[in-house]
Formats: C-alpha cells, sequence, structure tokens
C-alpha cells in the first residue's frame, strides 16, 4: 500500500475514488474501502484505530452522503460505478 492512499482506499479503482472522493471525506472513504474489502466494524476500528462507534458514525455518515439505506445498497452503487468505469466491449457476431 502506498503512503499516499489512506487505508482501505486502495481496494477502489481509481474511477471509483474520484467518483466516491466529490461526496465523501478521506476519513469516510477509508471505512468505504474497508467494508468493500470485507471488513466488520470491529475490524475497520482495530486498522484505523478508533472505536467502533466512530466506525458506526462514518458508516451512517457515508449511507446518507450516497442516500443509501444499507451496506448491499452502498455496494451495489460501487459495483455500478466500477462498471461505467470499464470501457465497452463489442460482441462480435457469430
Amino acid at each position: 500500500m502506498s503512503e499516499s492512499c489512506p487505508v482501505g482506499v486502495d481496494q477502489l479503482t481509481p474511477r471509483e475514488r474520484e467518483v466516491f472522493a466529490a461526496r465523501l471525506t478521506a476519513r469516510e472513504l477509508e471505512v468505504f474501502g474497508q467494508l468493500a474489502s470485507g471488513r466488520d466494524r470491529r475490524g475497520i476500528a482495530g486498522v484505523l484505530g478508533v472505536s467502533p462507534h466512530t466506525v458506526r458514525t462514518h458508516i451512517q455518515r457515508i449511507f446518507v452522503k450516497l442516500d443509501v439505506h444499507s451496506m448491499i445498497e452502498a455496494l451495489a452503487l460501487l459495483r455500478a460505478a466500477e462498471l461505467n468505469s470499464q470501457p465497452a466491449t463489442r460482441s462480435s457476431p457469430a
């Protein structure tokens, strides 16, 4: 992991970081990246050196800023950003 990339954000593609950086703080991006990699609140708290309550607060703010109501919706938004960042491919005729 590079020094310029916060913990967890390295799980996001450059396009995803660009999309979400416009809406989220650097710390929220860290938390979101950790969530996207499968960590739970306690795991994120341990990695970031904060309490699980602080992580919960970050998650709540992420949901509000992304206008989602669950982690599933947030991950679906992440996946949509990922798909939109991939170049279009054309299928060849059969």
